[in-house]
């Protein structure tokens, strides 16, 4: 598996990890 489906994929499949992924900040936030 290349690192693009891989990403793909938890952002398919979890969203809300791969929003955290793309801000890290906004755990603090929440």
């Amino acid at each position: 598996w290349r690192r693009e489906m891989s990403e793909r994929l938890t952002a398919e499949r979890r969203p809300d990890l791969w929003q955290a992924h793309l801000s890290p900040r906004a755990d603090e936030s929440d």
